[in-house]
Parts: C-alpha cells; structure tokens; sequence
C-alpha cells in the first residue's frame, strides 16, 4: 500500500471512529452516571405530588409525594422511588429502541415476560400501552410509550392490593401527568 492510500485509510478510520464516539454520547441517549446526574424532582402543580425529570431522555412524570425514597439507575435512563410506608415500588426509565419495536411488539413481549396475566386495565394505541393485573397480595400497573425520537419511555408501580384504592388515585394521576418524549424543566 502506498503513503497516499494508507493516509486516506487512516483520515477514514478516524472519521469513523470519532463519528461513532459521537453518536454515542449525544445527549438523550442516557451516558451518565449517578455521580454527575442528579434525580431531578420539582414541587407538582398538583398537591401531593412531585415531578420527576429525566433530563437525559427528555421525559417527565409526577410521582406522589409518598414515594419520598428514590435512587437513580447507574447510567441516568431513570430512577425507582418507593413508598417506605406501603413498600409501593415506582419505577421510570426511557432506552433507545434500536430494534425499532412497535407498541404491539412490547405489548406481547410484556405480557409473555408476566406469564401472561388476566388483565384488569387494558388500553392499546398505535404508540403506546397501558396494562395493570394483580398477583397474589400485589397489583402492577405498566405505562408503556413509544416515541418519535427512537426511545421508549415507561413507568411502572407495584403495590399491595391493600393500598388498591391510593394508588388507582395515584396511578390514573401519574399516567396523565407523563410526558414521554420532549419535556421541557419549567423555571421554579
């Protein structure tokens, strides 16, 4: 091989290379880390709720304000709150969808996952699910969104069936409240 060809071999590598380094840590496509990505909760316009942003992926929901414990996942795509009275479990998280899965893939893909429960809330559009069944003491309610800018945004609660009537409530809140995909922090 000659200079000039090994020249552009290189210069097409390193094109390549920093091009992809790029693409990798453009923002939305949660790279963090706990230590530089804080959980980021503002007062709710709703009384008894906080809300969540997910800065990284763009995505905002209200959690209620019992949920006073919460820890963010290592590379910043979400974060579990808990209830420490009840031991309700709130989880949020978003993820690039580079299988480019429809809302009817993840839909079947869930419901095979859970063993195919009976389902008491079943709500299906051409971009998104919403799914709730009970097992044993426990009721778990999926919000499921897929969005235009490659990523899948969902929340999940998991609480005991003592607790059904506060987390409907809080639930049915939550689900309006979220914003999947282009949320914007409003100024305090």
């Amino acid at each position: 091989m000659n200079a000039g060809k090994f020249a552009i071999t290189v210069v097409t590598a390193m094109m390549l290379l920093t091009t992809g380094v790029s693409a990798m840590t453009m923002p939305g496509y949660g790279m963090g880390s706990t230590e530089d990505d804080a959980i980021i909760m503002t007062e709710s316009e709703t009384s008894g709720f906080n809300t969540y942003y997910n800065s990284a992926y763009g995505y905002a929901l209200d959690i209620p304000a019992a949920a006073s414990e919460a820890e963010a996942t290592s590379k910043g795509e979400g974060c579990y709150f808990e209830d420490p009275d009840t031991h309700a479990v709130i989880s949020v998280y978003a993820t690039r969808n580079m299988m480019q899965l429809t809302a009817d893939q993840l839909y079947r893909m869930d419901l095979n996952v859970n063993g195919s429960p009976a389902l008491l809330v079943n709500e299906k559009t051409e971009k998104g699910y919403v799914i709730s069944w009970q097992k044993k003491n426990k009721v778990f309610y999926e919000v499921m969104a897929v969005n235009d800018n490659g990523t899948y945004t969902s929340f999940s609660v998991v609480y005991p069936v003592k607790m059904k009537t506060t987390y409907e409530a809080y639930c049915a809140h939550m689900k309006a409240s979220f914003i999947p995909a282009g949320a914007v922090r409003k100024p305090k």
